[in-house]
Parts: structure tokens; sequence; C-alpha cells
């Protein structure tokens, strides 16, 4: 696991972990639903998957990119940049993000 993508050549897996405050759990979920449906298009060509799971107030999201660029395209996004302003409002504290490099 990595802080971030320095060195990867391949695949790359991001898990990100985001709580929501009790009273913003269902405007965070649309938040990242945007995220998902922009994630899925081809607006987001080397975004292979992008899931979003919740528990309560806790998300995880599971994505999956071909390679560093596709990173740099997804946090370019609109919908990735509405997420980071929508934070502070809606999260209890910043994401927890975990890389890896998928296995060859």
């Amino acid at each position: 696991m990595s802080a971030t993508t320095e060195g990867f050549t391949g695949r790359i897996i991001l898990v990100a972990e985001l709580e929501a405050k009790p009273d913003k759990v269902s405007e965070l979920e649309k938040v990242l639903l945007a995220i998902k449906a922009s994630a899925d298009s081809d607006a987001e060509p080397g975004c292979l998957t992008y899931r979003v799971s919740k528990f309560g107030t806790k998300f995880v999201i599971f994505e999956e990119y071909e390679n560093q660029a596709a990173v740099q395209l997804h946090m370019g996004a609109d919908t990735f940049k509405a997420l980071v302003n929508a934070i502070p409002d809606t999260a209890v504290g910043g994401p927890k993000l975990q890389y890896y490099e998928e296995c060859k």
C-alpha cells in the first residue's frame, strides 16, 4: 500500500474511505454517485472500476485505473472537484486513500 502512485507502472487500485457527518450521509452519497456516473462514462476512459459502498455513515470507494494518467484525469474531473469542495461540509475529516499496484 502506498499514499501515492509514485513508481507505479501498471494498473492502479485505489481504496478510499470517507465518513459522512451523521446529518449529511445522503448529501455525501449523492456527490459520490455523481463521481461514479462520470467515472463509468466515456469522460474517463482509463477508469475501469468505480464502486461506492456504505455502512451507516462510512463509505468505501473501490477504484481501478489503467495507469497514473487515468488517475490524474479522474482527479481533474469536475465531479471530483465537487467532492473536494463538499468534504468540509459533509465529511468527518478527509478521505483516507490507499493505492495499490495490480500484480502482473
